[in-house]
């Protein structure tokens, strides 16, 4: 069964919407759409790092692996996770050696709902990725995930330094199969973000989490797009050479 994104997704980067004529009912799955598009949660703007536009810093290539699982359904039903990484991907644009894919998972990595390394001059094409798709991916398989991120890096610049920001709710009993697609990626490029506001992640999903050989693991304890998006700038900024500017301290509104 084929999938699209909420509001359509074609792997060249186009956007294609039905437009209603004047008048025509509305069928509940369209309300729903609507009602969702309305409700998603926004990007926020991020502080560079004061050396953000050096020449020495590293070109990327990224790839955003973003848990589309059922339960981030509930968990995140306004795309705050694709909120965060769309603000990641602005302080990206600030320079011009970035390019960024897009991988959607759950029980498996859809090949339609990917988009492979694409400038950030693009970040429409990017930005369309980047939308939570109109329906769940089923389980939680992160091999899946990684495994589509290591067949867009395939494709990655001699020049660029790769990165895999996995965003996770982290609710996977992860072993030797997402062991073995991570040997698969350059050493250290794959980062764990894991947001669990409910703590039910325990310590033993996590201690496979972070048994794994990952570049970093992180714990987020809120669903809110300041500091999620804060996190993955700083996991590209470091992999760029430099690190985020310390986020400021304020009650986060998203």
């Amino acid at each position: 069964m084929s999938r699209r994104l909420v509001p359509g997704w074609v792997p060249q980067g186009l956007v294609r919407l039905s437009v209603a004529a004047p008048g025509a009912p509305v069928n509940r799955a369209e309300r729903r759409a609507r009602s969702r598009r309305e409700k998603r949660a926004r990007p926020v703007r991020l502080n560079t790092p004061p050396n953000w536009m050096s020449e020495l810093l590293h070109a990327l290539d990224v790839v955003l692996a973003v848990d589309d699982s059922g339960s981030e359904y509930g968990l995140d039903p306004t795309g705050v996770r694709y909120a965060a990484a769309l603000s990641a991907v602005n302080l990206l644009r600030r320079r011009d050696d970035t390019r960024v894919g897009v991988v959607h998972w759950g029980s498996a990595a859809p090949p339609e709902l990917r988009l492979p390394l694409t400038p950030v001059s693009k970040h429409r094409r990017i930005e369309t990725a980047l939308t939570i798709p109109e329906h769940g991916l089923g389980g939680t398989n992160v091999a899946a995930g990684l495994a589509a991120a290591a067949n867009l890096l395939t494709h990655r610049r001699r020049d660029a330094r790769p990165v895999v920001a996995v965003l996770t709710d982290g609710l996977e009993q992860v072993g030797p199969v997402a062991a073995r697609q991570i040997d698969r990626l350059p050493a250290g490029c794959v980062h764990v973000i894991l947001v669990d506001p409910a703590n039910t992640c325990s310590a033993d999903l996590e201690a496979g989490w972070r048994a794994l050989g990952l570049g970093s693991f992180t714990r987020l304890d809120q669903v809110s797009t300041e500091p999620m998006a804060w996190q993955i700038a700083d996991v590209v900024a470091r992999a760029a050479g430099t690190a985020m500017p310390p986020l400021p301290i304020h009650n986060p509104t998203n």
